[in-house]
C-alpha cells in the first residue's frame, strides 16, 4: 500500500501524524502515530474504492460483528454516523431534535464498540450518563 496512490490521502496523514510527534521531541513509534491519527483517517480505510484491497483485513477489526452485518457498506455507514455525531458534538450543534433520535445514534455507536468487544460495553456503561439522563429530561 505504500507508494499506492490510492492511497496518497492516507499516506499524507501517517507523514503528518510523524511530523507532529517529531515537532513535539517524540519518537514515532507505531503506537504514537496510531493515536496521533484522527478518527476521520480510519474511518476513511472503509471507502468503496478500498474494498478489493483493505476490506478483507480491516473486517477482523470487527470480531463480534454479527455476520449480517459484517459487510464493508454497513461498517462504514456506522462509522460514518458515528463520526458525524463526534462532529455535531464538538462543534456544539444542538442534539435534542436530531433525527433519528439522539438515543439511536448513541446506540449504534454503542453497537459497533460492542463489535471490537463487549467487555467494552460494559466498562463504558459505568461513565455513560446519556441513557439515564435522556430517560430523565427527554423532550416531551
Amino acid at each position: 500500500m505504500a507508494g499506492d496512490p490510492a492511497f496518497a490521502r492516507q499516506t499524507s496523514e501517517v507523514t503528518g501524524a510523524k511530523d507532529k510527534l517529531h515537532r513535539r521531541g517524540e519518537i514515532g513509534t507505531p503506537d504514537k502515530i496510531v493515536a496521533e491519527l484522527a478518527f476521520g483517517f480510519w474511518r476513511s480505510l472503509f471507502n468503496g474504492v478500498y474494498t478489493t484491497v483493505v476490506w478483507k483485513d480491516l473486517r477482523l477489526v470487527f470480531p463480534r460483528c454479527p455476520k449480517a452485518l459484517r459487510k464493508r457498506q454497513a461498517v462504514s455507514s456506522a462509522l460514518n454516523q458515528m463520526r458525524d455525531l463526534r462532529n455535531r458534538v464538538f462543534h456544539h450543534e444542538p442534539l435534542i431534535w436530531l433525527t433519528p433520535d439522539l438515543p439511536d445514534w448513541h446506540a449504534k455507536g454503542m453497537e459497533v464498540i460492542g463489535w471490537i468487544d463487549p467487555q467494552l460495553l460494559l466498562w463504558l456503561a459505568r461513565f455513560d450518563p446519556l441513557p439515564a439522563t435522556w430517560a430523565t429530561c427527554r423532550p416531551r
